[in-house]
């Protein structure tokens, strides 16, 4: 004997409904007030500029037509030299150690608690002949795609970002080349050498509803967030079965 099934639902208040419908609407102002996280951005510029001897190179890591550091090429002390300097206050370059340039390594942090150096003049590398023995030194020699660690100021606020150079001589014509730069857009922001963009949208706030969570007394913020769709589901789920 086939034995059928009889479902009854229960009808809802209509003063419930019109309290549940201003409830979801004051739910989802005030998850609309809650303060949203900054887009956070990586503004990368691919470059291919040879530094050539006893010249300087400017970088403007903004683009913004004003420099923010000097690449320079010189011959000094009987050698050929290497060096950067800020271009403006509060601009440094982070440091391998107490007077030269570190030379970054790819995914390496560059932010807030680091060392820069914020001196005129950065030794970066050095290459020169002494009793006809060659000599090519410093943190920069035969560097391959390493990067400069680098902050400096935009409308009085610190950004962080690099600069990736190739160094293979001091004394050939093409011996040093810029081959990209970077910044982070957010002030006093992380960013890592090599990277060239960021996250697109974080954000402080969850859109998603898990309509698996048990059920309560009264609906869940979640649904009543969505509004009149909402409502139709915590109706369903309040439907009872006989």
């Amino acid at each position: 004997m086939k034995i059928g099934s009889h479902r009854t639902t229960v009808q809802i208040n209509p003063q419930l409904t019109k309290n549940l419908i201003a409830y979801a609407a004051a739910a989802g102002a005030g998850l609309l007030s809650l303060p949203q996280a900054a887009e956070a951005r990586v503004v990368y510029t691919p470059a291919n500029i040879s530094i050539d001897a006893n010249s300087t190179l400017p970088l403007d890591l903004n683009n913004d037509g004003i420099p923010d550091f000097l690449l320079q090429r010189a011959y000094l002390n009987h050698s050929s030299e290497l060096w950067v300097s800020p271009a403006a206050s509060g601009n440094g370059i982070r440091g391998a150690n107490s007077y030269a340039a570190a030379a970054g390594f790819f995914g390496v942090p560059v932010g807030p608690q680091q060392q820069f150096l914020v001196e005129s003049s950065i030794f970066m590398a050095r290459s020169g002949s002494y009793g006809g023995i060659s000599s090519f030194g410093g943190p920069w020699a035969n560097a391959a795609n390493r990067y400069l660690g680098l902050k400096f100021v935009i409308g009085g606020v610190t950004h962080f970002g690099w600069a990736r150079l190739n160094v293979s001589s001091l004394s050939t014509a093409g011996g040093v080349v810029l081959t990209g730069y970077a910044y982070e857009t957010i002030p006093n922001t992380r960013i890592k050498e090599g990277h060239t963009f960021g996250p697109t949208k974080p954000s402080n706030v969850s859109s998603t509803v898990d309509l698996s969570a048990p059920d309560t007394c009264a609906p869940a913020l979640g649904l009543l967030a969505l509004g009149e769709a909402g409502l139709s589901i915590w109706r369903r789920k309040e439907e009872v079965v006989l």
